[in-house]
């Protein structure tokens, strides 16, 4: 009876519980895209990933599946067809449930936060942009781990600017360049100094020439050369060498065009005319001008009808979604009842020829349940442990008195400065900056030491803070 039983549960295992492999068909979606992109044929790209889409149809791959909708969803939104692109993402979405490929779960939440950002959206996709953090750090080959952090980081870190939240976006985009070194991430971190820190221009430079250098020793995709190129004309123009600034925003258009980046070509296309105008050349300027405003009216009018479409496509998803769900669990549910019933007679046999060793059988499952215990005990350590780590980082910029450590702080305890807000709407930024020492158990001495003041002097601001609240 206990030899029928093992088999009985081995075959239900290995019929349910073994997921297909095709490495050759892994290895063309992995390494396809970003030969497209390079080449920039990306309508070529979605025709070769539609195919293998079929491919992966034909033989029920579902990891393939998924690999294949987050292609052609990248795709497309690099062609700024986002409603397109969210739809084959939103259909990756539903097969990373049945799958336990890190990789394909992190670049999903990745290209959707994508899109979200594109779309205004920015705190949809910082929840994408969390979800695929988590997702990457479960990657088991550590080179893909580092790759898909340094990429996220810098996607969040654009969110963030797209927010406002410039000492956030400079910290994750230096987390980013720390792991990978990417010319992009440079080109981004130099953005920053030269529209945020114009006192500090000359590391634009620098991270600029890190980025150029990097583009001549490697095989970047043409993309990246769009965005250095961009970002040098940008640099250029703050310091009001007008002329090297126009050659860079040219080299940059002449490769955005051929990609078809048509966001970006609109911004290439105002930093021309506002080149020119600065030139004296005022016929060229209101000629890019005019081509400016074009694009830009016709970009407005697709993104807008884009946001609306995808909102109620997102709507009609959820809804479709729940009634295939409902109609699956059914099938589950007579599936589990007739493996339940054929178990049950199994075991009410082997019950009973087991009756006879039920002090072993007790033995073992108190085993098991102080196994159990345990396991549960260390993973509440390891949660402890993490909000630990959190905690002693954010402690760390108090003590330095970092400019960042109120922005970080706010990510580990997001719900206390929202409720004091809430409370209190005209609170003060540094206000807000003390309550969190305070949150932090930091003593007036402390404080006084941190923050370069008197004791006393800490001790008036407390008192002034409980009058106010």
């Amino acid at each position: 009876m206990l030899k029928i039983l093992l088999i009985y549960m081995l075959s239900l295992s290995l019929i349910y519980g073994q997921e297909k492999s095709y490495p050759e068909i892994d290895s063309m979606l992995l390494q396809a895209n970003p030969k497209f992109h390079k080449e920039g044929k990306l309508k070529e790209g979605i025709q070769f990933n539609l195919k293998l889409l079929e491919k992966c149809r034909k033989q029920n791959y579902e990891k393939g599946i998924g690999w294949s909708y987050v292609n052609i969803g990248n795709l497309y939104s690099t062609l700024s067809q986002y409603n397109e692109s969210l739809r084959y993402l939103y259909l990756a979405e539903k097969i990373i449930y049945k799958t336990e490929d890190a990789s394909l779960k992190t670049r999903v939440n990745i290209e959707i936060g994508k899109v979200n950002q594109f779309l205004g959206l920015n705190d949809v996709a910082l929840d994408y942009y969390n979800k695929a953090i988590s997702e990457a750090g479960k990657n088991k080959d550590l080179k893909m781990k580092k790759r898909y952090m340094s990429y996220v980081y810098a996607c969040k870190a654009d969110n963030f600017k797209l927010m406002e939240q410039y000492d956030s976006l400079r910290y994750y985009f230096q987390k980013s360049f720390l792991i990978d070194g990417d010319p992009l991430t440079a080109a981004n971190i130099a953005d920053y100094f030269f529209t945020y820190k114009k006192e500090n221009i000359d590391s634009a430079a620098h991270y600029l020439n890190i980025a150029e250098a990097k583009l001549r020793k490697n095989h970047y995709s043409k993309f990246h050369h769009v965005i250095v190129y961009s970002n040098y004309g940008e640099y250029y123009y703050e310091k009001k060498e007008f002329n090297k600034a126009l050659n860079y925003f040219l080299k940059s258009l002449k490769i955005a065009r051929e990609l078809g980046k048509t966001n970006k070509v609109k911004l290439l296309y105002q930093n021309i005319s506002k080149s020119y105008s600065a030139l004296g050349e005022n016929e060229n300027a209101t000629y890019y001008l005019q081509k400016y405003t074009r694009i830009n009216d016709s970009l407005n009018k697709i993104e807008k009808q884009a946001l609306n479409l995808s909102v109620k496509k997102l709507i009609k998803d959820k809804e479709l979604e729940n009634k295939m769900e409902n109609s699956k669990i059914k099938d589950k549910n007579h599936f589990v009842l007739v493996i339940i019933i054929s178990t049950a007679i199994i075991l009410m046999i082997l019950g009973y020829y087991f009756y006879r060793k039920k002090k072993k059988e007790k033995e073992i499952l108190i085993q098991n349940q102080q196994t159990e215990i345990i396991k549960k005990d260390l993973e509440k350590l390891n949660l402890e442990l993490k909000v630990n780590d959190a905690f002693k980082e954010v402690l760390e910029l108090a003590r330095k008195n970092d400019p960042i450590f109120l922005a970080r702080f706010k990510e580990v305890y997001p719900e206390f400065c929202a409720n004091l807000l809430h409370l209190f709407p005209c609170m003060a930024s540094s206000e807000l900056t003390f309550c969190a020492y305070l949150k932090l158990n930091l003593s007036s001495k402390e404080i006084a030491k941190y923050t370069f003041v008197t004791i006393r002097a800490v001790q008036i601001r407390k008192n002034r803070l409980r009058k106010k609240i």
